[in-house]
């Protein structure tokens, strides 16, 4: 089976909305879409899995390769899958500590700003792209 891959745009936000099936033989196609929308200026990515009806170790670990290049750029990603056949890989290998995963697409906006605020603090990748305040 494939996966099919539809953007959504708002703002500097893309929603891509993930059906089928995202394996290794897919996870290409996936990383080729981030890769898209972040390069053309979206500053967070939406990975909405509620329709997806399988996804393997592969190409979660694309998503999270994903999520590790985009945050020095200022960038980040969420995902929103409630699913419990999609959550299970990301809770058993314990990238939910990794990759923001939530149940509704509503709940992700305020967990991208409060973790860009997190890295902040934490002098993490976030920082390095913060604008920094000139001494007066």
């Amino acid at each position: 089976m494939t996966v099919h891959l539809t953007p959504t745009v708002l703002r500097d936000r893309v929603t891509i909305r993930v059906t089928g099936e995202l394996d290794l033989v897919q996870a290409p196609r996936l990383r080729d879409a981030i890769d898209t929308v972040v390069t053309a200026g979206a500053r967070q990515v939406v990975l909405d899995l509620q329709d997806l009806d399988f996804i393997d170790s592969d190409a979660i670990d694309t998503i999270v390769t994903c999520l590790r290049l985009m945050r020095p750029l200022g960038c980040d990603l969420g995902v929103v899958a409630s699913r419990e056949a999609i959550v299970r890989p990301f809770t058993s290998t314990g990238t939910d500590s990794v990759v923001r995963l939530v149940r509704d697409a509503g709940e992700l906006g305020e967990v991208c700003g409060l973790a860009a605020a997190r890295d902040r603090r934490r002098g993490g990748a976030m920082a390095a792209v913060a604008p920094r305040s000139k001494a007066s």
